[in-house]
């Protein structure tokens, strides 16, 4: 169960009048309108069902008389999961690689098991999201950042508890200080279920080499390609999002072996391509023209704004037309989404109006999804790749169909 807590003199405010409607349903999606009162407090909720399985909700809490500002103590929204289903928590900050993250069994003594401050952080200390699971399935939270809670930052605002009952609990505090509701705050979180889709009955058969590959009678077959002499004339900079040279590219594609070409790009560094590329300052200064504002590009870490998930459906769709593409590695897609620009979607703006670091994990999603949906519509099976690095996200993964804790793995060899 998800509860929320209004609190008041000490005291949770019941929460009444409750209603709920559903405002729209479509194949992909389906979306849903909810109100109730606490007290002096309107609370309204928007929620969306897509169809991976994520939730998204944003929770609006408003005083119900616009005239007369509300003095609340703390407002808590809770996550219960049961002792069983809670074996194990998964969670990290901005700070990416496995050996920072939070992925370890949960002790069972009663009390506060984990909070945001104990977990080590480069520029924001907010646990984006928290996997809880058993050894099969389980259930995430999540969020992109703190606007809209009345928070203290120098004290927690998300705690993992465990119940003496056995529960584990996950309870963010929207406020930990008291606070003066004198006009509507809205708050975005999300949940998402793991795994997301079953595993494809030929998963085992998978086999992965970064050196190139003997012909082999699998499907899932795939050539790591970082560099290679055949190919590096044609696409210098494995950060690029298409060759420079597509035909050339081609060309040494059909020479090579026939297993499936997973190159290597990567989810944060976006880069110009031929012909722009070519100008005298290398492109850079034309490109960032064009993205640089809204994604922050630094020349290493973009942000995933609307601007880069076109240019990298335009890149790809063109390295697809061209037929020598088959699959995509796509490195660091975990935590490099941070920035304190409210233009990336990663930002978010204080109380005292200063700007703040927060992730844009949403914009990522779509970034992967646009790729998986590149490949269906070229007629491929969809084989987009990612490493974890110690951290499974699935609202941000759930268009990714192979995860693995770095760049490279291996099952069962074809031929047995």
């Amino acid at each position: 169960p998800v509860t929320l807590d209004v609190m008041r003199a000490g005291q949770s405010l019941a929460l009444t009048d409750a209603r709920v409607e559903i405002s729209a349903v479509r194949p992909h999606a389906a979306a849903w309108r909810g109100s109730a009162e606490a007290g002096d407090v309107a609370v309204s909720v928007r929620g969306r069902l897509e169809y991976d399985g994520m939730i998204l909700i944003t929770l609006t809490l408003a005083p119900r008389d616009p005239t007369r500002p509300v003095v609340l103590d703390a407002i808590r929204l809770n996550t219960a999961m049961p002792e069983d289903r809670a074996l194990f928590l998964n969670t990290a900050t901005d700070q990416g690689y496995w050996w920072y993250s939070y992925k370890a069994w949960i002790p069972e003594a009663p009390g506060v098991v984990h909070d945001n401050l104990r977990q080590r952080a480069a520029r924001t200390s907010f646990l984006f999201f928290t996997l809880f699971s058993d050894h099969d399935t389980g259930l995430e939270w999540f969020a992109d950042n703190l606007a809209g809670w009345q928070v203290d930052e120098s004290r927690p605002v998300q705690e993992i508890v465990r119940e003496p009952d056995g529960t584990v609990r996950l309870v963010c505090h929207l406020a930990n200080q008291p606070v003066e509701l004198r006009e509507p705050i809205t708050v975005t979180f999300g949940y998402d279920a793991t795994p997301v889709k079953p595993l494809p009955a030929d998963w085992r058969s998978a086999y992965i080499h970064y050196a190139p590959l003997a012909d082999i009678a699998s499907d899932l077959a795939l050539w790591w390609l970082w560099s290679d002499s055949r190919f590096d004339p044609a696409r210098p900079n494995v950060f690029l999002l298409r060759p420079n040279d597509l035909e050339a590219f081609a060309a040494a594609r059909a020479r090579t072996f026939k297993v499936k070409l997973s190159p290597f790009v990567n989810q944060h560094v976006t880069l110009p391509t031929f012909p722009e590329n070519q100008q005298p300052d290398g492109g850079w200064d034309w490109f960032n023209n064009l993205l640089g504002a809204e994604s922050a590009n630094d020349g290493w870490t973009a942000m995933p704004t609307r601007g880069v998930r076109d240019f990298w459906a335009w890149n790809l769709n063109t390295w697809l037309d061209s037929g020598s593409l088959d699959a995509i590695y796509i490195d660091e897609a975990n935590t490099q989404t941070v920035h304190a620009s409210l233009l990336t979607g990663s930002g978010w703006r204080r109380a005292d109006g200063t700007h703040a670091f927060g992730h844009n994990t949403l914009g990522m999603r779509e970034q992967l999804r646009r790729v998986r949906q590149l490949l269906l519509d070229h007629g491929k099976r969809p084989l987009v790749w990612t490493p974890t690095y110690g951290m499974i996200i699935p609202h941000a993964f759930a268009f990714v169909d192979i995860n693995s804790e770095g760049e490279a793995y291996m099952f069962d060899k074809p031929d047995g």
